[in-house]
């Protein structure tokens, strides 16, 4: 072994991921914008499932796409965004791709709910995006057991490569999975 005082040639480095608890979340509140909830939920440990809950009628600082990909999901550690109860929400944006994009992503639900008054509507006012892309990460990394229900997708294209939500390529938009989603 080479003497105390000789650094290593590869140094190890590790980073210590925060936690994300088990529980619900509202937007805002717990984080200001989905952005930034998503941001935190792709760079935490998962302590089981997460809920987040849209709280206003739109989210006009949104940076779009918004990725969603955490390694650490599974049946137990899920992510759910719905809207508060009573609450139509208006997500609308504008992006030559999409407005989420769910990168190897698995057990992802995003749930308009329809109960009560409760409503989500997703539109994308670019004529050249689509909404969602559900994207295999890579070969080995398909985005799986995702459920996308009870929304209104609105595109703004009329192009025929142009859809509401999209399965496929996570490198390229409308081409073949890498992986099956």
């Amino acid at each position: 072994p080479p003497s105390a005082d000789v650094p290593p040639t590869t140094p190890e480095s590790y980073a210590i991921q925060n936690t994300l608890a088990a529980g619900t979340y509202n937007i805002p509140g717990a984080y200001p914008t989905l952005t930034a909830a998503v941001n935190a939920y792709n760079n935490s440990c998962l302590n089981g499932a997460v809920i987040f809950r849209l709280m206003n009628t739109t989210y006009p600082t949104e940076i779009f796409p918004i990725v969603i990909n955490n390694p650490e999901a599974s049946a137990v550690n899920t992510l759910t965004i719905q809207p508060n109860a009573g609450t139509a929400v208006n997500f609308t944006g504008s992006s030559a791709t999409v407005l989420f994009k769910l990168n190897g992503a698995d057990y992802i639900t995003i749930d308009g709910l329809n109960a009560g008054g409760s409503s989500l509507s997703i539109t994308n006012s670019n004529a050249a995006g689509s909404v969602i892309w559900i994207a295999s990460a890579g070969i080995t990394n398909a985005a799986t057991n995702n459920i996308i229900r009870n929304c209104t997708i609105i595109g703004g294209g009329t192009a025929s490569g142009i859809a509401g939500i999209i399965a496929g390529s996570g490198a390229t938009l409308g081409s073949a999975a890498e992986a099956p989603n």
